[in-house]
């Protein structure tokens, strides 16, 4: 049986600062990520409902994250930490079909973490 990959887009807003090399002060993003699935498709012929994992994006990522500063949830909130926070918050959702997380600080410019 063929591998299949779903992928699925959600954002939210949030604001964060740096220290260190970085030295910024508290600043807004519109943080765009999309979170990919894969595994095997079930008998039905999908690998995981659409409306599911829109659920899941908004109850344990965006309503988490959404309106806060991120340096209350992450000690580094980089976009890098952010998109492994990500990861890790909904490994223990999806499992083995965690297969990657893209996190856009900017529409030009995104992170993507393997959870390797």
């Amino acid at each position: 049986m063929k591998t299949i990959y779903l992928t699925k887009k959600s954002r939210f807003t949030a604001s964060h600062h740096h220290d260190g090399s970085l030295n910024e002060g508290e600043h807004k993003h519109i943080f765009e990520y999309e979170i990919t699935l894969s595994g095997k498709i079930n008998k039905e012929g999908f690998l995981v409902d659409f409306r599911q994992v829109k659920k899941h994006l908004a109850e344990k990522i965006n309503k988490v994250l959404g309106g806060t500063s991120l340096n209350t949830v992450l000690p580094n909130p980089t976009t890098e930490n952010v998109a492994i926070w990500i990861y890790e918050t909904l490994k223990p959702v999806y499992k083995d079909m965690m297969s990657s997380v893209c996190v856009y600080e900017t529409k030009d410019s995104c992170i993507t973490y393997y959870g390797k």
